[in-house]
Parts: C-alpha cells; sequence; structure tokens
C-alpha cells in the first residue's frame, strides 16, 4: 500500500483570489455532455474531507496521482460547485518536479476545472495534483454529492452526512476524473466530531485524534474502481455484529431491535450465492449495508463498492410486521445491488450510453438470485419486467438501449429481458461460463457490450455450440437488440401446411418504420414431438419475412416461455384453436408464462383496436380453471383498466358477475381463504389478489369471512390485515369501523398503522366515511390526508362516488388541504360520466385558481368517456351474454 498523504482541511476560508463561479448550469443530457480530453489516466486519489454539521459546509483536500500519455500544457478535470478553489491552493508535481500554473478557470457548461501551465508536461510523466483547499455547502435540499440527512431518534433530530455520486456527482465533492472508465484508487480520510461514526469504502485502518472534539479515521485504499462508487457516510448510527465481513447500519433503536437482521442474513446468503455463480470471489474484504431516511435518498439504492446504501425502509423494519412483499422486496434490491458489486463495480460500462451493462446484469439477477435463496421469483420477472418493458418501449419517443438518455424502463426492464433472451438462446450452461469469461477478462477494467459479446462468441466456439445461432454470432444478433429503439410484433399465418411470419416494429401509436430485429424463432405446434422446455431458437429470423413448413392441423404459438422479447399476433383460425385449447381442453398443454403472455398480448391489441375486447374475454374465460399466479396477475393487471374505467351503464353489474364467476372456479379450492403452512410465495400473492378483488367485487363469501375473521379478534397476518379489514369494513357497522379505528390508535408500528389507513376507506356507509373524513380534517389529527382519501378511492365504485360528491360539495374545506391537487386528480381518473365532467367544470369554473389542475382532470374524465363511447356497448353486450349463459 502507498504510503498515506494526509493533509489536514479546515474550515477557514482561504483569503487567496477565487476562481469565480457563474450561473449553475446542471447537464440534463448525457448524450450533449461534453467528456473530458483522453490524454490523462488518474491512478489514486488521497482525499480528506470533513462535513461540519454546524456551518453547513464541507471542507476538503485532495492529492491525483496521473499518468500523462500525450504531451499537454494544461490539465481538465471535472470540479462543479465547489467554492474556494485557488490557483495558490493548487500544486503540481511531475517526476518530483514542480510544475508553475499560468492559469486556472471553470466552466460550469462543461463542469470543466482547466489547469493551464507555463511549460509543457512531456508524456508518459507521472503528475501529482494537489488540491490544498476546497468547500462546498452541505445541504439538505440536494440528495447528490455530499448532503445532508435528518432523522429522529427517540424524540431527538440527528443529522448525518452521506454521499450519492451516480453518475456525475463525484465532481461536486471533490475535484476529480469523474468518468466511469478514469478507474482508479482511492484513499480515504474522514474528519468527524468524536461523538459520530464514519464508514466508507474499505476498511477502516486508523483513528487519529486532532482535538479534544475531532477525530481523523484512515481508511485503507480501495480496488481500482470509478468515481461515482466512491462514498463516505458521517453519522450516529450503531450497526449489527460484524458477520462474515457484513454489517448493516441504522440508527441505534432500530438496530437494538433487531430490525436489520433479515437484511444482513440475506445479504451473507447472497453474496455467497454470487461468489458461486461467478466463480469469483468478492473483490472487497467487507461489505455494509445502511438505511438512509427514505425521505433523504431519492435514488431509492445504491451500489457503491463496499457501502451499499438504500432506502431505510427497504432493509430495516420490525421483521414480523412486514409483509411477504415487502420481504422479498429486501432481498431482491440486496440482490440487485450485490449484482451491481460484480456487474457495474469490477466491470464497468466505459460510458453511460451502456449502463445497461450494469443495471441490466442487476435487474436481471434481482430475480434469479433471489430464487437461488428461496424466493421462487423467477417466473414474476415476466409479468415484472418482460410486460413492463413491452409496455413501455412501443411509443415512437422511446430510446434504443445504447443510447446516454435511454429512460430507466430501458435500462433496467428492457435490459434484463434481453439479457434473459440471450440466456434461453445459448442455454444456462453457456450463459453462466460466458459471464465467468466476460468478469475475469475485464476486471477492474471498463467495457462495451462488445467484450461482453466476444466472451459470449468465444464460450460458443469453446463449447462447440455455433449451431445455436444460426448462420450469425452473438455480436451481429444482439447489435439488432441493443442498438434499435423498440421491439417486433410477429404476425402468424397458419395455413394446412405452412406457416408465414412476418415481422414489424410494434407500436402503440400508430407510427410505422422498417427496422427489423434478428429474432429467435421458438414454437410449439399441437400434437408436435416439440416441448415448451427447449428454448433454443428453432430458427433464425433476420429478413422482414420467412416461411415454415409443418404438418400439424393443430394450433402453433411462438415464443416459448415468453423467452424473447416480441408480441405475437395470430391470423383468427390459429388464435380460436389456442383459446379452444385453453377453454375445452388442457389448459396445462400451454406453458404457464406463454398463458401469461397471451393475455398481455391479447389485452394490449385490444387497447389498440387490433383485437376485439370479446375476443379477449372469450380467452380470459378459462381462467376459472386457472391456478396459478403469473397468468392471474397478468389478467387482474389489464382487467384493472376496465375496471377503473366501465361505467354503470355499460354492464358494469354484469361485468362483476363475470370476474365472480372466474374467480369462484379452480383457483378458489386450490387458495384458500385461510393461510396454510405449505403455502409457496406465489400462492401468497395469489391469496391476497382474490381476497382484494373478490370482496372489493361484493363477494358474499369474501365478505362475510372478512367481517367473521375481524370480529373474532382472530390472529391476521400482516400479509392479510389490509384485505380482512377492508373487506370486514366494506359490510360491517358503525361498531365495527369505530374498532378498527380504535386498533389504528392504539397501534405504534407504523406499518402496521398504514394497512389499517388502507382499509378504513372501505365503508360503504356514507355516514360512517363522512366522520371519518371530518376526522381526519380535524386540525388535530395525525391521519396523513392523501393516504387516507386513496383508500376510500382505491376501495371502489361507493368510495369514488362518496368522495367526489363529497369533495363538490365541501370544496371550500378540500381546497385548504396542501395534496389537494393530488385529491382532485385521483378521484377524476374513476369518473366516467357527463355527470361527472359537468359538475368538475363547475368546480373548474368557481375556483380559478386550480384552473391548471381542473383543465388535466378533465381531461381524464374525457377520456374516460371517450372509452366507454367506443367501447361500453361491445362490452355491455358480451357481459350480458356471459350472464346469460351461466
Amino acid at each position: 500500500m502507498m504510503k498515506i498523504l494526509i493533509i489536514l482541511c479546515f474550515s477557514a476560508i482561504t483569503l487567496a483570489k477565487l476562481i469565480p463561479y457563474g450561473e449553475e448550469t446542471e447537464i440534463t443530457s448525457l448524450r450533449l455532455m461534453e467528456r473530458l480530453p483522453n490524454n490523462i489516466i488518474p491512478d489514486w486519489y488521497n482525499i480528506t474531507l470533513e462535513p461540519n454539521f454546524t456551518l453547513s459546509i464541507f471542507t476538503g483536500s485532495v492529492s491525483v496521482k496521473v499518468k500523462i500519455l500525450n504531451e499537454t500544457k494544461e490539465i481538465v478535470l471535472h470540479a462543479y460547485k465547489l467554492e474556494d478553489i485557488a490557483k495558490e491552493d493548487i500544486n503540481i508535481t511531475c517526476n518530483s518536479v514542480n510544475k508553475t500554473i499560468a492559469e486556472v478557470s471553470t466552466n460550469n457548461k462543461t463542469q470543466f476545472l482547466t489547469i493551464k501551465l507555463n511549460e509543457v508536461i512531456t508524456a508518459n510523466e507521472t503528475c501529482v495534483l494537489d488540491f490544498r483547499h476546497f468547500q462546498g455547502n452541505l445541504s439538505d435540499q440536494f440528495r447528490v454529492g455530499l448532503y445532508l440527512g435528518k432523522y429522529n431518534e427517540e424524540g431527538s433530530e440527528k443529522l448525518l452526512a452521506t454521499t450519492q455520486f451516480q453518475k456525475i456527482h463525484a465532481r461536486k465533492v471533490f475535484p476529480c476524473f469523474d468518468e466511469p472508465h478514469l478507474k482508479a484508487r482511492f484513499l480515504v480520510n474522514l474528519i468527524r466530531n468524536k461523538n459520530h461514526t464514519s464508514i466508507s469504502n474499505e476498511e477502516l485502518e486508523n483513528s487519529v485524534p486532532l482535538d479534544s472534539e475531532r477525530v481523523l479515521d484512515v481508511y485503507r485504499e480501495t480496488k481500482r474502481m470509478s468515481t461515482y462508487l466512491l462514498a463516505f457516510i458521517v453519522t450516529e448510527y450503531a450497526s449489527t455484529e460484524v458477520k462474515q465481513g457484513q454489517r448493516v447500519f441504522g440508527d441505534r433503536p432500530a438496530i437494538k431491535n433487531g430490525e436489520a437482521n433479515f437484511a444482513l442474513e440475506m445479504g451473507i446468503e447472497i453474496l455467497s450465492a454470487l461468489e458461486e455463480y461467478t466463480e469469483h470471489r468478492y473483490a472487497f474484504n467487507k461489505i455494509d449495508q445502511i438505511g438512509i431516511p427514505d425521505k433523504y435518498f431519492q435514488a431509492g439504492a445504491m451500489e457503491n463498492w463496499g457501502l451499499v446504501t438504500y432506502r431505510k425502509s427497504l432493509i430495516i423494519y420490525p421483521y414480523d410486521y412486514q409483509v411477504t412483499k415487502g420481504l422479498q422486496k429486501t432481498v431482491a434490491i440486496i440482490s440487485h445491488e450485490y449484482s451491481h458489486q460484480w456487474f457495474g463495480n469490477l466491470v464497468t460500462c466505459s460510458w453511460w450510453r451502456h449502463t445497461w451493462l450494469n443495471e441490466g446484469f442487476a435487474s436481471y439477477f434481482e430475480y434469479f438470485l433471489s430464487a437461488m435463496v428461496g424466493w421462487d421469483i423467477a417466473d414474476i420477472f415476466v409479468t415484472d419486467s418482460v410486460h413492463s418493458a413491452l409496455s413501455q418501449d412501443s411509443r415512437n419517443t422511446t430510446m434504443a438501449m445504447n443510447d446516454e438518455d435511454a429512460t430507466n424502463i430501458i435500462v433496467y426492464q428492457k435490459a434484463s429481458s434481453i439479457i434473459r433472451m440471450m440466456n434461453h438462446i445459448v442455454t444456462e450452461d453457456v450463459f453462466r461460463k460466458s459471464l465467468v469469461l466476460y468478469l475475469n477478462a475485464n476486471q477492474y477494467k471498463s467495457t462495451s457490450p462488445v467484450e461482453l459479446y466476444q466472451a459470449f462468441d468465444t464460450i460458443i466456439k469453446q463449447q462447440n455450440k455455433t449451431t445455436l445461432l444460426g448462420k450469425h454470432t452473438i455480436l451481429e444478433i444482439m447489435k439488432s437488440w441493443d442498438s434499435q429503439a423498440g421491439y417486433p410484433i410477429l404476425n402468424v399465418e397458419k395455413t394446412n401446411n405452412k406457416i408465414t411470419v412476418q415481422q414489424n416494429r410494434f407500436f402503440t401509436d400508430g407510427s410505422k418504420d422498417d427496422t427489423k430485429w434478428i429474432i429467435p424463432l421458438t414454437y410449439v405446434l399441437e400434437n408436435s414431438t416439440h416441448n415448451f422446455s427447449t428454448t433454443t431458437a428453432n430458427e433464425w429470423m433476420a429478413n422482414t419475412t420467412v416461411v415454415l413448413d409443418h404438418q400439424s392441423d393443430g394450433w402453433v404459438i411462438f415464443n416459448k416461455q415468453q423467452m424473447g422479447l416480441y408480441r405475437v399476433k395470430y391470423n383468427e383460425e390459429n388464435w380460436n384453436l389456442l383459446v379452444n385449447q385453453l377453454n375445452q381442453k388442457d389448459h396445462t398443454q400451454i406453458h404457464v408464462l406463454n398463458r401469461a403472455q397471451l393475455i398481455d398480448d391479447a389485452f394490449t391489441f385490444a387497447q389498440i383496436n387490433q383485437m376485439n375486447y370479446s375476443q379477449v374475454l372469450e380467452l380470459s374465460k378459462y381462467l376459472v380453471k386457472e391456478e396459478d399466479y403469473i397468468p392471474i396477475t397478468t389478467f387482474l393487471k389489464h382487467i384493472a383498466v376496465i375496471d377503473s374505467k366501465l361505467a354503470q351503464e355499460n354492464g358494469r353489474k354484469n361485468y362483476k358477475i363475470f370476474m365472480n364467476s372466474l374467480f369462484s372456479g379452480s383457483v378458489s379450492n386450490t387458495v384458500t381463504m385461510k393461510e396454510q403452512p405449505e403455502d409457496t410465495l406465489k400462492t401468497k400473492y395469489l391469496r391476497i389478489d382474490l381476497i382484494n378483488w373478490l370482496c372489493k367485487l361484493g363477494n358474499q363469501e369474501c365478505t362475510n369471512y372478512a367481517l367473521g375473521v375481524f370480529q373474532n379478534n382472530s390472529t391476521i397476518s400482516p400479509d392479510l390485515q389490509t384485505p380482512i379489514y377492508c373487506g370486514a369494513m366494506r359490510i360491517g357497522n358503525q361498531k365495527d369501523w369505530d374498532s378498527l379505528f380504535e386498533k389504528f390508535k392504539n397501534e405504534t408500528n407504523d406499518l402496521s398503522r398504514s394497512r389499517i389507513i388502507d382499509a378504513l376507506g372501505c365503508s360503504e356507509n356514507s355516514e360512517t366515511l363522512s366522520k371519518y373524513i371530518t376526522t381526519i380534517l380535524d386540525k388535530n389529527s395525525t391521519i396523513n390526508v392523501l393516504p387516507a382519501f386513496r383508500s376510500i378511492v382505491n376501495a371502489g365504485d361507493f368510495g369514488v362516488e362518496f368522495l367526489f360528491n363529497y369533495t363538490y360539495t365541501n370544496f371550500t374545506d378540500i381546497k385548504a388541504l396542501p395534496d389537494v391537487s393530488t385529491i382532485i386528480i385521483n378521484i377524476a381518473s374513476k369518473l366516467n360520466t357527463r355527470n361527472h365532467e359537468n359538475l368538475l367544470r363547475d368546480l373548474s369554473e368557481n375556483y380559478i385558481e386550480l384552473k391548471p389542475v381542473f383543465e388535466n382532470a378533465l381531461k381524464m374524465v374525457r377520456t374516460n368517456i371517450a372509452w366507454n363511447d367506443k367501447y361500453g356497448a361491445d362490452l355491455k353486450d358480451w357481459f350480458s351474454q356471459y350472464k346469460s349463459g351461466i
């Protein structure tokens, strides 16, 4: 280890001439951002920082060792929003010789700090840049750079200083070469109050008292890494005991009560699983997790190497009060951030246009690592990621994965779906070996997708598996997916002995273009020897049209296990054969993920007039036999659109009969309302959905069960508290509601209180809800208005009409609420008649100051009315016919 150079920094303001800073200009587009010259490479940084909570500033110094690649008379690096960087406080030595500085300037547009020299630095010289003093604001307003956070601990407000550097915010804390490919080693030294604790990426090496109040913490040198992965925190937090090199930090009461233990145990399991899968030991000797107060962490979670930060609520909570989905979310997010320790930290994208190399793999392993450690959510990846990517990547404004400004849905959900497609194309064995090679060949380096694809091609050739790719290389295939926006739809026309497949880019807005992809075609023919478990490509499609021969009179279904990121639309004959298979024959002959695919595609086509809702609902009738969570949750996601828009006059009563009949079938026998010890994860999720929906639909068996459990004071698990409480309130009397409200007042756990709030609005008694709103609006009330109002709107038809009428009649009181705009929009999203429109217009005319809000609300109502005008009559007829056929 290189000897540590410690330059102590204090809060005194340097009197030398300061560099002027002009108007602040944040960079909003990475595509347009000017890059640093490529003539200097940093080797290591020695940083000393001191946050001052009293003055709300931080002061610092840094030495940067660099190698000069090409002859130059200026050094350009990043610095932004840093004060007191004076020429007199900068020293540059090259090969132990001091260089004289002619001029120092900053550019707020490029965020460059330029140091011009009086003499030339020759190529291959090694230089040390010393910045002896700089200063920045320690504010709680901006949640990037080094900033202030606050939290309450046993009635006392506490402060912490924490960091968030991704993607371009390290430059706001110290002068640096702030681009991901410019990796370096870091020596971190933090000055803190003696009553505080500091944490950084590496292990603490030494603590040195500076005076009676301050301590200098010296940290070990890190591995070579990007600036955005550097992190440090100064806090009064406590931590769990160190276990296998891991700790979790949080506020003292939470740590004392064991609220971080689940995150600690899962972190240990997940890290071990990653080491085994990648065949690569974790690079550092320790990894810490820390819960930042939610309000002060916009990012949600950050993979800083060795110091992973999260919103506190994601990893620290009383285990016994948390719902299963909350626990699963913790496992998933730890899996995501720990995956980054390899994919993103060890091997890093060379520039932000390749962010998907980091986030795509982390999002992929988020699900499949969770499954490795006992949380079986691998299939849920399809509904969460594949379907989300298909939904969001279908507009003409979307961007390619390799675009610097690609949205999160592209670099997370779409990229992870493409990575899953790669896995299916090459098989799990080849996929895993390729990733092992990719990591080993590029550790501590930065990469583009080319290096990833080269690793795959190498393993494919070594394993003699080139036939898996047809006549293509993985680079050729993947370029069509990572460098083009959108995705294809396959139009499948099946005749007696031919299957004609045509690809087009899929749009939901009517746009057209001639984009083509190299598509892995997988398909199953009814009564053929093909099966759904082998997902390598049957054929490769690079042209607009391909014709396949077949000898089957039955149906064909494409995209086995929905392994490819594309939609499929069939001719009417084949579609009817698939619907018949599901409704009249053994529906399990079609893979569960393909059943979900058929539902998702069909509803999507109906929403853009490429299929009639009657066709979709005929397909959905098979759900009376369905017992698996994946197709049912896919259906519920889409039927929620109809549920939120369908007007009473368009057969809403018969719609509820249809829904009740679906969920009174096989699934109600398989998934009992009462929890069972043998419940799988998907069974637990399905039970929650069924109770929520059946009780909302007025199913008497559901509401009677819920009320009975509630009135008997039976123990209710966190998973079922909201569904059971809500179902009970729907038919309960005032005494029942008062009993639940009393439970809310006596409850001390925030998670339980939130679940009760979600249920109190489910009453279908006007007097009860009026009393509730009066209580909410009382000036001494501790109830959060927005969640309480939202619970009434989300409870169903009764709540929507009640709250709208109450708001209309008492708008003077509602107008005074801070969340009035959100309340109006939430209600309007459920309104669907011209009477609603007229009443809203009245409010708009009487309260001009809220005109923009009412304009948005009226637009939503008119959209719902137009939807009913377009689809209502057909839906009414179909639901009526369905009722007649029961």
